[in-house]
């Protein structure tokens, strides 16, 4: 299966594009998913998308941190 992944953080792709970062948690969690890709035939494209084209950053855009709300879910 194809999967096209998105992100405006350019540290984030390239170290799913490396597979590999100089951050020990970062590896850790690399590390962990390798199992489920590798089972899954999954095939991944990464890509850069621009902050302001990121819709999942719409309803805190602009805005303080202050005076974000978050969701029970992530508190």
């Amino acid at each position: 299966m194809l999967t096209y992944l998105g992100a405006d953080s350019q540290m984030a792709l390239a170290a799913l594009v490396k597979g590999r970062s100089s951050s020990d948690r970062i590896n850790a969690l690399l590390e962990e998913s390798l199992p489920t890709i590798l089972r899954s035939d999954i095939y991944e494209n990464y890509g850069y998308v621009p902050s302001l084209a990121n819709g999942a950053d719409d309803p805190t855009r602009d805005r303080r941190s202050e005076e974000r709300r978050v969701g029970k879910e992530w508190r």
